[in-house]
């Protein structure tokens, strides 16, 4: 089994792609987008993995913000990618995004 992590946008989207795919999760733990990670961060996740018999998995944009680190090769990574099924989609997305940024008038 597998302890998830991750710090995207939509995590429960990745956690359900895991499940689709078959991946038992043992444990999982969701960051904010862009999570800093932490040595600290990366102990708590190593301990439950330890203490569960599992590995971690995460997706590729979370791995390369980690700390370097002697475990990290008991990390696995699955590559994600955003896919809008219409361009209205997109349109939204860009909306969300762009209106939780700008600065109050």
């Amino acid at each position: 089994p597998y302890i998830g992590f991750c710090g995207i946008g939509f995590p429960d989207k990745f956690k359900n792609t895991l499940a689709e795919n078959g991946i038992e999760l043992s444990g999982w733990h969701s960051y904010a987008d862009h999570h800093p990670y932490t040595i600290q961060d990366l102990h708590l996740l190593l301990g439950e993995a330890l203490e569960k018999k599992s590995r971690l998995i995460t997706t590729e944009k979370d791995y390369v913000r980690l700390p370097d680190f002697q475990q990290k090769g008991m990390i696995d990574i699955v590559p994600v990618e955003i896919v809008f099924n219409s361009p209205e989609d997109l349109l939204s997305f860009i909306c969300q995004k762009t209106a939780s940024t700008s600065p109050a008038s």
